[in-house]
């Protein structure tokens, strides 16, 4: 049924907040809705993410199309002009009973520059607060692997072994990032 109502959900673009630069969810009732992905000018197809529970809807943060409205050329000129910096944040979790945790959740990325718009970083991040959110002490980079202009499987598994960030905590927040230049992440499936 969506983002969670618990959840924040903002972000920059271009070194500017932005209401417009924020994850978005698509489901069987959106516009668009759930069978599309990415909307930018420089993917060939908007496959969306393949995961079990695609079809009940994803969340995608969609750099290339929000720089760019879907045009070839279009540079800046979208509703959100790249650089982004999107930030989904759940909402507080006891982990006070629980040393051992794994964050796990599937993905979808394509990959072309990190923050600083530096290509020899991915833009996708996890970060992890015990503190319910005022700091973020903890960050695991995802994706270095992937090669500029590349991507993941439509249907990447991510296991964050987080126990030692998190575990034995009773005020956890996770944030899913995205910092930087194009061209998409989607998520689903977090558990």
């Amino acid at each position: 049924n969506g983002i969670p109502t618990t959840w924040l959900n903002y972000g920059t673009a271009n070194g500017t907040s932005d209401p417009d630069a924020k994850w978005e969810y698509r489901g069987p009732s959106t516009t668009p809705n759930n069978t599309v992905g990415s909307r930018g000018a420089y993917f060939s197809s908007p496959t969306p993410i393949a995961c079990a529970t695609a079809s009940h809807g994803f969340v995608v943060f969609d750099s290339d199309f929000l720089d760019n409205a879907g045009i070839a050329g279009n540079f800046g000129n979208g509703i959100a002009a790249a650089h982004h910096v999107a930030e989904l944040i759940t909402d507080r979790i006891d982990l006070s009973s629980y040393s051992v945790v794994d964050l796990i959740f599937t993905q979808y990325y394509r990959r072309f520059a990190g923050p600083g718009g530096s290509q020899a970083v991915p833009a996708t991040y996890v970060d992890f607060s015990t503190d319910g959110g005022t700091s973020w002490p903890y960050s695991v980079t995802l994706n270095s692997g992937v090669s500029v202009n590349s991507s993941t499987s439509t249907n990447d598994v991510v296991v964050i072994q987080a126990g030692s960030y998190i575990g034995g905590e009773d005020s956890v927040k996770v944030r899913f990032r995205f910092d930087g230049d194009y061209y998409f992440w989607n998520i689903d499936d977090i558990s």
